[in-house]
């Protein structure tokens, strides 16, 4: 997915830096050169970023979704931090994966403590063979 993602992102950075030359030109707002400048720095990065999501998250769920098979993968545990964070609560990080997707959120902290470290986990949910979306998860003996 990685050429795809490139591919993907430069198109959309293209897109969205083609959409501010065009604004700048309909609006016949002559801007100095380091507004246009700083407007490119970033406007083109989240242009990019935008296109590259869109090929490595949204075309996975969105198949994930339409043509699921029932996975189980097992993962190898770094570590656990029990915490009450919004965004992931008690955190079990598995090692061998990207920073983005390397943590299982939202379980409990008596399962969390259950879990040791370099111990595995068994990650069930839906699959298309390249990840998993987690359903459930159970400590392997």
């Amino acid at each position: 997915m990685k050429i795809p993602s490139i591919v993907s992102g430069l198109a959309m950075a293209t897109l969205f830096g083609w959409g501010i030359v065009a604004g700048l030109k309909a609006n016949g707002n002559v801007a100095k050169i380091m507004t246009k400048l700083a407007t490119f720095l970033i406007v083109l990065p989240i242009g990019f970023s935008i296109g590259s999501s869109f090929v490595t998250l949204g075309v996975p769920i969105m198949f994930t979704s339409i043509f699921d098979d029932p996975a189980e993968m097992n993962f190898r545990v770094s570590k656990f931090t029990p915490s009450v964070d919004r965004k992931c609560r008690n955190p079990i990080t598995l090692n061998d994966l990207p920073w983005m997707f390397d943590k299982l959120c939202g379980f409990t902290e008596d399962f969390g403590r259950l879990v040791e470290v370099d111990g595995q986990v068994s990650v069930v949910g839906k699959s298309l063979g390249v990840g998993v979306f987690v359903k459930s998860a159970h400590k392997l003996d």
